[in-house]
């Protein structure tokens, strides 16, 4: 299911329409002396979710760029009846020659620690190639629902006879995740839903079959300029530029704050040369103007780097999800 055509923002559908005349006219990238023969072939970056979620987008628009610089096929290749888990388990088994990458995100850390039966260690069987993005995360209700503020939410849901209904994009998601430290936080009782990504979960929200959810960036400021939904706070350290007005769940006295961030990994033995050359086309896609504005125009902030700073990234990821798993329940208060 994908969301309705009208929440699709004029400057993404310009970013992405114009991707291939903006490009077309750059030259093959030169593989400097010494470098590994990659890539001897097309590439394949995998991902368990369909089109019209953060993830799929900018997977989209990198493969896209990548294969004009390369002058070879990088194709962002969708897989979703396979679970986010499996498909990992799939990559890390697959050959070890760059041509077969995963598109990954905070989820992909946090599955694999929440879920003892995940099969994959993000850490030990890949190798990061890099990061290609990250975004602000915000929490929004229906424009229709009866609170436009976190307060009074808070206030409703401790009050009803039945919890406020959260869409969820996926068990162990960010969004689930979020949805979790909320409930703990603020004492209310809320009935979560997953969905296959974050497109189904907002099509249920604005369908009004579920009340809340926490939607990233890119996919909120068209509903947020169409005035489909309220949002009631961000998940950000401090306020989004991008939505000045809006005060963080910090501010409230709430301590959430994640950070989704995207990248691209490999099979762990996948040999050093091969990954730092698969990691230049990375930041020189990332890097190139074309493809920054477009990302900017998603409402995502580029993020090229290093393989070891997506590493570092990645660490963090889990260390912090460690500590929360560890932390006591808050005491009660009041909104």
């Amino acid at each position: 299911m994908n969301l309705d055509p009208r929440s699709r923002s004029v400057s993404r559908r310009r970013a992405l329409v114009g991707l291939g005349a903006a490009c077309a006219a750059l030259p093959a990238r030169a593989q400097p002396a010494g470098a590994p023969p990659w890539p001897s072939g097309p590439i394949t970056i995998h991902t368990a979710y369909l089109s019209g979620g953060t993830s799929h987008n900018l997977g989209s628009v990198t493969a896209a760029q990548m294969s004009i610089q390369l002058r070879t096929d990088v194709v962002l290749q969708s897989l979703p009846d396979k679970s986010p888990a499996a498909l990992a388990r799939l990559v890390a088994e697959s050959a070890p020659d760059g041509r077969t990458a995963l598109l990954v995100s905070n989820v992909f850390i946090r599955s694999a620690i929440v879920n003892a039966d995940a099969g994959y260690d993000p850490l030990a069987d890949f190798k990061p190639v890099g990061l290609i993005a990250s975004t602000e995360f915000a929490l929004v209700a229906n424009a229709r629902a009866p609170f436009h503020s976190l307060s009074r939410m808070i206030e409703l849901a401790r009050g009803r006879a039945t919890p406020l209904r959260v869409a969820s994009f996926g068990q162990d998601s960010t969004a689930h995740s979020a949805a979790e430290q909320l409930q703990q936080l603020a004492r209310i009782p809320l009935e979560v839903t997953h969905y296959r990504g974050q497109s189904p979960a907002v099509a249920a929200l604005l369908a009004g079959d579920q009340d809340l959810s926490f939607i990233n960036m890119p996919e909120l400021l068209p509903l947020v300029r169409q005035k489909r939904v309220v949002v009631l706070a961000t998940a950000g350290r401090r306020r989004s530029p991008q939505l000045a007005h809006v005060p963080t769940f910090t501010e409230l006295g709430y301590p959430i704050t994640f950070s989704p961030w995207y990248g691209l990994v490999v099979p762990a033995s996948t040999p050093d040369a091969v990954v730092l050359a698969f990691n230049r086309a990375l930041r020189e896609a990332v890097d190139s103007g074309y493809l920054q504005s477009i990302l900017l125009a998603l409402g995502a902030a580029p993020r090229a780097g290093t393989p070891a700073d997506m590493r570092d990234t990645m660490a963090a990821e889990a260390a912090d999800l460690r500590r929360i798993l560890r932390k006591p329940a808050a005491a009660p208060r009041r909104p």
